[in-house]
């Protein structure tokens, strides 16, 4: 019996390689373009995500024309690696690293009486790490050898663990169970669609980017080239409008409430494509935390969070809320509504995780001789390889780096878990399109044991499961795209994206420090990062509050089946993402939805399902060339003229 997918896509046609000069090219067009762009949004503005779908469909319309105009059409194997490599240009390496650098000289960790117990692989030690992080600002010391070479061990080690378990995935879902994966799907149309459209969306495209190209000039390239000479000028606030004090000011109405309206244009374009209901789902998690519940808790005196000796004071901004009440409350009610949301899925999808483990042992065989669903299958010896670097690498990597943390724990977590969770995972996604991840597993097991130092803490412990490997071998499936040519895509991919990635953060981090004035960003959410990272660590008592867990959690866990009853159209997972975070980064994707609304209401769904990939798409390039803009010019005013900051 044929899926779905099959009556669209499959035919007698031979599996074909996409990779080849045209495709590889992509890659270094992605990279130049769009790597700044990950990286700047990240230093800039808070709740960007989809980014990786936007840079690939602009990357397939750029090259499609590309193609007409030289008479040679893109194959829909090309586009598909096209959209392969240009993932890559969202992968960035090395900006984590320099929140390290800020969490080992952060009062953060001062206060929770970390920062000396920090491992010197995970960080560079105190005196080092002061002057990088506050004077050279480079990755170029030797304090950072031991730091990068473990991180790089770490992605290589995690690449071939995922790749293993893409190739085991494949093997088990797509070869012998032949599931739908129905957003996987969904996709593989959208990227064969680009390829055969007519000139008329590189038009709509380029009109897009346009418009996005002038007000990202004056949102992000303004300042830039203005703060790198010296006199700096903002037009629009970075990263918000922040509408929570001033004369009009929320607080004048709800004491401890946060408003603002986020300004970033790729926000809008993520409003377009967003299913309408996660967009409001993700506007009412927020609103609820933000306007109701820290009003409530202020004016009730509930918690930490209501002493003004500590916590809430009027005349806080929108990021001071959100640092205070998450260090002081909603720590710990964030940490229980994630794990109640992820046991509601595993609870609610526990036939299909019984069914993983059972597909296992019955699947049907396939002939040796005979062809293949899903094209030819990778070599045994292959497999062994990738387990022994994948997960026989890491274990051995855990134990060097933490000898003092139990080395079974390190042994199923490394070497049995992501395996399990890979059986699990890709078999949700292949039958729902959903993809399931168990929130905080990595500090249940290490809380599990009983340890007490501080090593395994920092460990690069990621229990990858491979569902986007196995995501991509499906679009290989149904493309007739041979899976062998993505694998090599991605390899020959990641060292150049890693390179790159390197000279542009490092680019950004010489035109001024990580937070700063031209950099809001981190200044806002990596203080909520270490205030978690901090709190699971040491645990201390009137913050850490087992009590909200287990509330927060039942209450949830609750909820989530009232949802699912009623047939509410209210994402929970995403209620919970929304509460998270301030409400200015979702006002703005939720205005995006209702132009989405608007436009389809007066141009048709059909044409708007055609074409809301194109409008996000065309935010992303013209954001993407005022940024790579900005930084050549001042990078070449600050080699010119260095003025003190």
């Amino acid at each position: 019996m044929k899926t779905k997918s099959e009556t669209v896509f499959i035919t007698q046609e031979e599996f074909k390689s996409g990779l080849n000069w045209r495709s590889y090219l992509s890659l270094i067009y992605a990279l130049v373009v769009f790597t700044p762009v990950a990286i700047y949004i990240q230093l800039v503005t808070v709740g960007v995500g989809g980014l990786w779908n936007m840079v690939g469909i602009s990357t397939i319309l750029v090259f499609t024309e590309f193609a007409r105009l030289a008479r040679q059409p893109l194959t829909k194997q090309e586009a598909v690696i096209i959209m392969n490599l240009a993932w890559q240009a969202v992968g960035i390496t090395w900006l984590p690293l320099i929140y390290r650098l800020y969490y080992a000289t952060s009062p953060i960790a001062a206060q929770f009486g970390i920062t000396q117990n920090i491992p010197s692989w995970w960080a560079p030690p105190p005196p080092d790490a002061h002057v990088i992080y506050y004077e050279i600002r480079s990755f170029f010391h030797p304090s950072w050898t031991l730091v990068v070479t473990v991180q790089l061990i770490s992605v290589a080690l995690s690449i071939c663990a995922t790749i293993f378990n893409g190739i085991l995935t494949r093997e088990l879902y797509i070869e012998k169970e032949h599931l739908d994966f129905p957003m996987v799907t969904i996709a593989t149309r959208a990227v064969v669609t680009l390829t055969e459209r007519e000139e008329r969306s590189l038009s709509l495209m380029s009109g897009v980017a346009l418009i996005g190209f002038i007000y990202a000039f004056i949102l992000y390239t303004v300042p830039m080239i203005t703060t790198a000479s010296g006199y700096p000028v903002r037009i629009i606030p970075i990263p918000w409008v922040d509408l929570t004090i001033g004369p009009y000011g929320i607080e004048r109405i709800l004491k401890g409430a946060a408003f603002g309206i986020a300004t970033d244009a790729i926000l809008f374009g993520t409003g377009m494509v967003l299913p309408f209901n996660i967009a409001l789902s993700m506007l009412l998690g927020s609103l609820g935390v933000f306007m109701m519940a820290n009003p409530i808790l202020i004016n009730l005196g509930i918690s930490a969070w209501a002493n003004p000796d500590v916590g809430y004071t009027p005349g806080m901004d929108m990021t001071l809320i959100w640092q205070k009440g998450t260090l002081y409350f909603w720590a710990c009610p964030l940490i229980g509504m994630g794990l109640g949301a992820g046991s509601a899925v595993i609870v609610g999808r526990r036939k299909e995780i019984v069914d993983a483990f059972r597909s296992l042992f019955t699947f049907k065989k396939t002939s040796d001789t005979g062809p293949r669903y899903s094209g030819d299958a990778f070599s045994g010896k292959l497999m062994i390889i990738l387990y022994a670097l994948g997960f026989i690498g890491a274990i051995i990597l855990d134990a060097i780096l933490a000898p003092d943390f139990p080395l079974i724990a390190i042994v199923l977590f490394e070497g049995v878990l992501p395996i399990i969770l890979a059986i699990i995972v890709v078999r949700i996604k292949g039958l729902t399109g959903q993809e399931f991840t168990f929130p905080y597993l990595r500090n249940i097991v290490i809380l599990a044991t009983g340890y007490d130092g501080y090593n395994a803490w920092f460990l690069p412990m990621n229990a990858e499961t491979g569902a986007g490997f196995a995501g991509s071998f499906k679009m290989c499936q149904l493309t007739r795209t041979t899976a062998h040519s993505w694998v090599k895509a991605f390899i020959l991919g990641r060292p150049v994206s890693i390179l790159i990635s390197l000279f542009y953060v490092s680019a950004f981090w010489s035109l001024a420090p990580i937070p700063s004035d031209l950099y809001p960003a981190p200044a806002i959410t990596w203080p909520i990062t270490a205030i978690f990272q901090s709190i699971w660590i040491r645990r201390p008592p009137g913050i850490f509050n087992p009590d909200l867990i287990i509330y927060f959690f039942t209450g949830t866990f609750a909820l989530s089946y009232l949802f699912e009853y009623f047939k509410l159209p209210i994402s929970i997972l995403s209620v919970i993402m929304g509460a998270s975070t301030p409400p200015a980064p979702f006002v703005t994707i939720m205005i995006g939805a209702i132009v989405g609304r608007i436009i389809a209401k007066f141009k048709g769904e059909l044409w708007f399902e055609e074409n809301k990939h194109t409008f996000a798409a065309g935010i992303t390039l013209g954001e993407g060339l005022a940024i790579v803009i900005g930084t050549a010019v001042a990078l070449t005013i600050r080699a010119r003229w260095v003025r003190p900051w």
